[in-house]
């Protein structure tokens, strides 16, 4: 989210394709140098941002104030973390969503094109809309998928989701990369019972 995100009023100060480009080939060659061989690297791509204003437009922020109103007031004091999402102005939130959209093309152009010596690498799209819906189809309300006191980061709700959305999809694309079932699990579960999961 970086990428897109930050207190200055300005579109030229979120990251160019270009310049992410850069910035992703940097990263994976410099891990290639530090991962031992066999090692498996997944990533995930800018998030959908201007979904954030669906989840809390209907709801008080903490402070007793609407949305809007926290992010404007953020804004004016240009104090924002994120003037293109955290906005009250639909055309700012959908720029910077699209701007995030060219940088994920951008991600899954390398991650297509991209061979490392010691590692594998793959990338996903953040499941944001999946889990949106998934949890909205069940009846909950989206704005406890964000943290209410920024308006802006996932809450435990939503990182529980996507833990089990991106295990979901390694399970089908690489269940190599997970190994093999523990064969001790019945004998854990007999000795401590069942502990919920943890």
């Amino acid at each position: 989210g970086n990428d897109d995100c930050n207190h200055r009023h300005s579109f030229d100060s979120m990251t160019t394709p270009e310049e992410f480009r850069k910035n992703i080939l940097k990263i994976l060659d410099y891990l290639d140098t530090r991962l031992p061989l066999g090692s498996h690297v997944v990533s995930i791509g800018l998030a959908n941002g201007s979904m954030l204003w669906d989840g809390v437009q209907n709801h008080t922020h903490p402070l007793g104030v609407s949305y809007a109103d926290f992010y404007d007031y953020l804004n004016c004091l240009d104090i924002s973390f994120c003037w293109g999402w955290l906005n009250s102005n639909e055309t700012v939130r959908n720029i910077t969503t699209e701007r995030a959209f060219a940088l994920n093309k951008v991600y899954q152009e390398i991650a297509a094109n991209y061979t490392a010596k010691n590692f594998d690498f793959v990338y996903y799209d953040l499941p944001l809309v999946e889990i949106w819906a998934e949890y909205t189809f069940k009846g909950n309300d989206p704005y406890y998928l964000i943290v209410p006191t920024d308006g802006f980061h996932p809450s435990q709700v939503f990182n529980s989701m996507l833990g089990d959305n991106l295990w979901n999809h390694l399970l089908e694309d690489h269940p190599d990369w997970l190994g093999p079932v523990n064969p001790n699990n019945d004998l854990i579960t007999q000795l401590f019972g069942d502990q919920g999961g943890y």
